[in-house]
């Protein structure tokens, strides 16, 4: 479980990377999660040089699990082609036998720190806020829900385009009944953006995605959490999501904002 917006961090030393993944020139390693690890890479084929991200599952944290979901993950990106998600590329097998994944590298910032550092008033954040809204609507369309959606999952380019990242952990969508629920439940979410259906370990539907867009919009507006503050920790801001409501976001929002 990611206990915060950030990609998760490992105190252990970086597991050791082969020089290529394809044709695919690794440069530097740029995040790593609880899925792997994600490198900025060219494509030196002889043909076409293109900068890409390389999203791979390290060596040590290989499992029959994350190799099945990192497979469902590549399924899902060939098949959502939206302005706002950032764009599969191609996938393989690497020389020491790991999955990786191409995708559309993209240059920008998080939702959050986007909008503050260009100092974006109300308007223009939910504008950039309702892009992202359809990349989510449009997976969804696909039957597809995203289950991690968070500040930075969201980059936005330096013209205000916004772009989806990461659906390690999305689901297919299966029809049941009047509803729909998510198949093989995943350990990996970021409890302060997780709903509550999330948090109790049960079947969760586009209701998850709507929630985790409306933490989102709250902190956007207001610039502040709807549940605990920065040193608060994962099991105060569960019990807080479980069993209390946030405050208003227009009450949460300070004078000198």
């Amino acid at each position: 479980i990611q206990s915060d917006s950030h990609v998760q961090t490992h105190t252990s030393a970086p597991a050791p990377r082969p020089a290529r993944f394809g044709a695919y020139q690794a440069r530097d390693l740029i995040g790593r999660g609880g899925m792997g690890a994600v490198y900025r890479a060219t494509r030196e084929d002889g043909e076409i040089r293109q900068e890409v991200a390389i999203k791979v599952i390290v060596g040590s944290m290989s499992s029959p699990l994350l190799d099945a979901s990192f497979r469902r993950e590549r399924q899902i990106l060939a098949e959502l082609q939206h302005p706002n998600i950032a764009r599969f590329l191609d996938g393989g097998i690497a020389e020491d036998g790991s999955l990786y994944l191409a995708m559309e590298y993209v240059v920008g910032d998080r939702i959050d720190v986007w909008c503050d550092r260009n100092q974006v008033p109300i308007r223009g954040r939910l504008e950039v806020f309702l892009k992202a809204c359809a990349a989510v609507s449009f997976a969804h369309q696909k039957l597809i829900v995203h289950r991690d959606l968070k500040p930075a999952n969201i980059i936005v380019s330096d013209d205000g385009e916004p772009k989806l990242l990461d659906f390690g952990i999305a689901r297919a969508l299966d029809p049941v009944g009047d509803g729909m629920r998510t198949m093989n439940a995943g350990l990996f979410f970021t409890p302060l953006y997780a709903s509550p259906e999330m948090l109790r370990g049960q079947a969760t539907g586009v209701g998850c995605d709507i929630y985790s867009l409306g933490v989102l919009l709250y902190e956007l507006v207001s610039g502040r959490r709807p549940f605990g503050g920065a040193n608060t920790t994962t099991a105060e801001i569960i019990e807080s999501v479980l069993s209390t409501d946030a405050p208003r976001a227009r009450a949460a929002v300070p004078e000198t904002a």
